[in-house]
């Protein structure tokens, strides 16, 4: 394992203690030739460990507030659908954060059909352009440009 003490710090005092203290090796723990050693833990404990200190990692960055590497997962999450989600994840999530990102889904959903349903301008003048005699041929004709490019792409994105 190669990784930086700083995210074992977190998770325990006890390895922040053996750490800190001089070790009598030159250069333990600087690179992966100089690995620091601990006796008792087994690679497949200290693999165990890492998965457990993997596995908070929502939680490390909500204490720690490192948005810079959550909000591409947060983003993931919300654009994802929600049976994308494993009943695992969703464990791991909690209620409280699998609420908020139902509750985004259904937001974006609403907007999109909103958008989707309601072409804009509508209400404006018509331009130099297009005479008032033609102006609600040039309406019809964004009404159906509209429903049939934008509006499909906002109701099946995919």
């Amino acid at each position: 394992f190669c990784l930086h003490k700083g995210i074992l710090l977190v998770h325990s005092p006890a390895l922040e203690n053996i750490l800190t203290m001089p070790s009598g090796v030159e250069h333990d723990g600087t690179d992966e030739s100089h690995p620091i050693l601990i006796k008792g833990i087994t690679c497949d404990k200290f693999a165990f460990f890492m998965s457990w200190i993997y596995h908070v990692s929502l939680l490390f960055s909500q204490v720690h507030t490192h948005y810079y590497w959550v909000a591409p997962a947060i983003h993931s999450l919300i654009l994802s659908p929600l049976s994308t989600i494993s009943e695992n994840d969703t464990h791991q999530l909690g209620l409280c954060v699998y609420s908020i990102i139902a509750k985004a889904h259904e937001i974006i959903e609403v907007e999109r059909k909103t958008l989707a349903a309601v072409p804009p301008g509508l209400s404006l003048d018509p331009s130099a352009n297009c005479s008032n005699s033609e102006h609600p041929q040039c309406k019809d004709a964004w009404i159906k440009f509209w429903w049939k490019k934008v509006a499909h792409q906002l109701l099946h994105p995919t």
